[in-house]
């Protein structure tokens, strides 16, 4: 198919329909799956890698974004090595505290310890979300460790920090590693000159177009080569560590981010099994795991072998969807053991029940309780509509505005918005600190765009509003089955407050895989040869 027909034809359907404007996640999704189809894109390779990976995640963000979301151009790679320098200099200041506190913070003349190890993992540092016993807890990771504590297996964690916000002291030793690759991404940088001159093959070219034609923005080939060079000289030092550790297994958190598709391959190249541990909401509108439908013969090396899920929902929407790319047989149904934690109130750890009290404290009296999960400001397109609610709604409701984890820049904005609702009862500082369930077992109902958290609830019996045609896109089944209520306007968003009921705990093992799963689970990794 010509390239150009291909555009005209796809551009005159979506603006007959009236889309063009905004595209919601599911029509992102069909574009993609329909570019996908119609061009070989599991031949476009560079530097020996098929990149595909790579450019359907940077289109996916860009057509989401409603912007120009190069992500990685020539001008935020300076950008991001100016302020990484800072950085750096402040974070020798931090060495002496650091080394105290249990996080290896590798500088000049320190080599943090990468001996044998059955278990490696891949986290950020905002993974550690909450304080327990004076540390910082990853609630990914150590909740996953901790139940599996009676396996015997070594553990590895690497933690990566793309911030100078520091967490300190973690819950359990960690390599922060961002200082290697910080140096990776200078000499990336000092090198780019030599790519200037390479010319951009016809498979790209065509892409760009594609996509400018979408988002209006072009993608040009050297930013996209500056990208790949950085994945590449990460590639090659996380083999050097890998080589030495030889592991049976790599986890990471989220496997579209540059870091972690670094470490897949170089994984996937030493023969170690890598894994992609569930964070957050999949399904069948989810870029980086539905709808792909074309994979080179032995598959994408960027890609993870193994696909951790939370329970058989996501499980099957992966197996379903994109069987091409993963292999069914590799959807592992392995649960979610912070959320399996707290699932049960008389196994709870004696900090669970006292964040559980702070909770209760903040919504003690209210005849209702309200948890907002926000989602990032800048994605938000009726940001108004929450605090219209609060400012109509009764002097005695309580409304917890809870900040997204990476979004807490925002929160001098939502502060603002909230005192201009004259609401007397509004708390965004512990509806933020407070771990997420403490809260779910202490409100009345949840609020939010798209949120995970609307799962979340689930298991709690706790009803979820959505208020964004994303949100009730992405939860369609939930809706339908009466787990969470849509509601787009100030006066049915009141109402539905007013009237919630707690939700019948049915079906939540489809959701969240008990801790039998987990378990079942890790064994299959770990005794699995193939």
């Amino acid at each position: 198919m010509e390239s150009n027909y291909y555009f005209e034809k796809w551009i005159n359907k979506k603006e007959k329909d009236g889309i063009m404007a905004t595209l919601s996640r599911g029509k992102i999704t069909d574009v993609i799956t329909d570019y996908e189809m119609s061009h070989p894109v599991d031949t476009f390779k560079l530097s020996e890698i098929h990149v595909w990976p790579i450019l359907r995640m940077q289109a996916a963000s860009a057509l989401y974004r409603k912007k120009e979301v190069t992500g990685h151009g020539f001008k935020k790679y300076i950008k991001i090595i100016k302020k990484n320098l800072l950085i750096g200099k402040q974070l020798l200041l931090f060495r002496t505290h650091l080394m105290k506190n249990g996080l290896h913070y590798p500088t000049e003349g320190y080599k943090p310890d990468f001996s044998e190890s059955d278990l490696v993992f891949l986290t950020p540092t905002h993974a550690r979300q909450i304080m327990i016993n004076g540390k910082f807890y990853d609630i990914y990771v150590d909740a996953f460790l901790d139940q599996l504590s009676n396996i015997n297996f070594s553990t590895l964690i690497w933690e990566i920090n793309q911030n100078t916000e520091y967490r300190l002291p973690p819950y359990r030793n960690s390599v922060l590693i961002s200082h290697f690759l910080f140096r990776t991404n200078v000499m990336a940088f000092l090198n780019s000159y030599k790519i200037l001159k390479i010319k951009v093959p016809k498979w790209y070219r065509e892409y760009a177009e594609w996509l400018k034609s979408l988002n209006g923005s072009p993608i040009k080939y050297h930013d996209f080569l500056l990208f790949v060079d950085l994945l590449l000289r990460q590639a090659k030092l996380f083999e050097k560590w890998l080589r030495n550790i030889r592991p049976k297994a790599l986890f990471v958190i989220c496997w579209y981010s540059p870091t972690s598709m670094a470490a897949t391959l170089a994984a996937s190249r030493l023969g170690i099994k890598t894994v992609d541990f569930q964070h957050g909401l999949q399904g069948i509108n989810a870029f980086a795991y539905a709808s792909w439908k074309k994979s080179p013969p032995n598959k994408y090396e960027l890609i993870p072998k193994y696909f951790w899920t939370w329970g058989e929902i996501d499980s099957h929407s992966i197996r379903s969807s994109s069987c091409q790319v993963i292999s069914p047989e590799n959807v592992i149904i392995g649960g979610y053991p912070w959320i399996n934690l707290w699932r049960y109130e008389h196994k709870l750890p004696a900090y669970c029940h006292k964040y559980m009290e702070e909770a209760k404290c903040l919504t003690m009296n209210k005849s209702r309780s309200i948890l907002v999960t926000l989602q990032a400001y800048k994605h938000i397109d009726n940001f108004e509509i929450l605090f219209q609610a609060i400012q109509n709604s009764p002097s005695n409701w309580q409304w917890l505005l809870r900040m997204h984890p990476n979004s807490f820049d925002d929160k001098n904005k939502i502060n603002m918005l909230a005192q201009k609702s004259k609401h007397p009862n509004i708390d965004i500082e512990k509806a933020s600190e407070l771990p997420l369930y403490a809260l779910l077992k202490a409100v009345d109902i949840h609020l939010t765009w798209w949120s995970t958290c609307a799962l979340e609830c689930i298991p709690f019996g706790i009803p979820t509003i959505i208020i964004h045609e994303n949100g009730k896109e992405a939860f369609d089944e939930f809706i339908k089955r009466g787990d969470m209520i849509f509601a787009n306007n100030t006066k049915e968003i009141i109402h539905q407050i007013a009237h919630s009921e707690p939700l019948k705990k049915t079906n939540v093992e489809k959701i969240f895989a008990g801790k039998r799963a987990t378990e079942k689970a890790i064994n299959t990794l770990l005794l699995n040869t193939t």
